[in-house]
């Protein structure tokens, strides 16, 4: 399996020339911010809305913070405020990339632009959708336990597993849309009408070849059961 990780050269330079050997102080909350934005597609207004945010910190006396988040859906902005926890001690020189899940709740349909407000510039533009149904999403997703990339002889594969709870549930399909920087995965599952189901651990593994990929970066965005998604950052 191919794993890389590639970060602008120029934020990587300005990130060693700035930074103290050494951080004083005690424990604050300062500005940090994002060099790339992942924004799924395929949301819809019935859905709990996820995108992620990557960036690099200087050394190693920062953490993330919970970032401040404001949805307009007025004016159709999402404004993002990164946020990190320096600490103080002594700061290895070398450069931490980081990334979070930013969870904005159920939108209105309609088309957000994802503003970071840090002066970081626009993470890019987010389409929801009008729900079809009143259900909680159009799929019965299967419980996602761990999801990841394979190539191997010039192939990509997406691999997903997980275990249901019921004898009589089954992963039916798995769909992958490859996105400019995303890969969105449906893990679709049912369950079967019969009278003998009974409750335990029943595992499930799928692997699912997407062909020829554009080297790069991508979220791996995985949705999950009851609303939720597994989202992880890969190099194809």
């Amino acid at each position: 399996m191919k794993v890389s990780h590639l970060f602008p050269l120029s934020l990587a330079i300005l990130a060693m020339s700035i930074v103290p050997a050494f951080a004083t102080g005690p424990i604050t909350v300062v500005k940090a911010g994002y060099h790339t934005g992942y924004i799924p597609s395929g949301f819809d207004s019935n859905d709990r809305v996820q995108i992620v945010g990557e960036g690099i910190f200087p050394n190693t006396c920062y953490r993330p913070a919970t970032p401040r988040v404001e949805v307009d859906e007025v004016t159709r902005e999402v404004k993002i405020a990164p946020q990190a926890y320096q600490y103080d001690g002594i700061c290895l020189q070398m450069l931490v990339p980081f990334d979070q899940t930013l969870n904005l709740g159920i939108l209105a349909a309609g088309t957000y632009r994802v503003i970071q407000e840090n002066g970081g510039g626009d993470l890019g533009n987010l389409r929801v959708g009008v729900a079809t149904s009143s259900d909680a999403d159009d799929f019965l997703y299967a419980p996602i336990s761990q999801a990841y990339t394979e190539t191997h002889g010039g192939k990509t594969s997406v691999r997903v597993t997980g275990s249901f709870t019921d004898s009589c549930m089954r992963l039916v399909d798995v769909t992958v849309s490859v996105e400019p920087k995303v890969l969105v995965v449906l893990p679709i599952a049912e369950r079967e009408a019969r009278a003998d189901c009974t409750a335990g651990n029943f595992p499930f593994d799928r692997s699912v070849e997407i062909g020829a990929v554009r080297s790069g970066r991508y979220l791996l965005h995985v949705r999950s059961l009851n609303g939720n998604a597994f989202n992880h950052l890969v190099d194809l």
